[in-house]
């Protein structure tokens, strides 16, 4: 079984509330991954098109990148898979977007009768 491209694994978000995380983009062959690690050790995987950062889609790991705070995170730096820390009290709103960007697919799911 091979895993949807565009899938966000390990959907605990509420462990990742409060503590800080670090984030790596990694690129794989046929996709980049955005790793979300929390300092407790919760990993969030979050997949889409390899060529993030050059291309804008407007995929899911579009929306989840550009909810990360700029004020400490150097995007540059996490586009050439250098590891980015980020304080506990700037994470709301990357963990915000992941509880979106699911609430979306499960609405889709739904809609298409995957889901009740």
């Amino acid at each position: 079984m091979t895993k949807d491209i565009f899938a966000i694994t390990n959907p605990h978000y509420e462990s990742l509330r409060g503590r800080g995380m670090t984030l790596t983009l990694e690129y794989e062959p046929h996709c980049a991954v955005l790793v979300i690690a929390s300092k407790t050790g919760h990993v969030v995987e979050v997949r889409g098109q390899r060529g993030i950062g050059t291309d804008y889609l407007g995929s899911r790991l579009d929306r989840v990148i550009d909810s990360i705070p700029r004020r400490l995170v150097n995007l540059s730096e996490l586009f050439a898979e250098i590891k980015c820390g980020v304080p506990a009290h700037l994470t709301d709103c990357i963990i915000d977007s992941l509880e979106f960007e699911d609430m979306l697919v499960q609405n889709m799911l739904q809609a298409k009768g995957y889901m009740s």
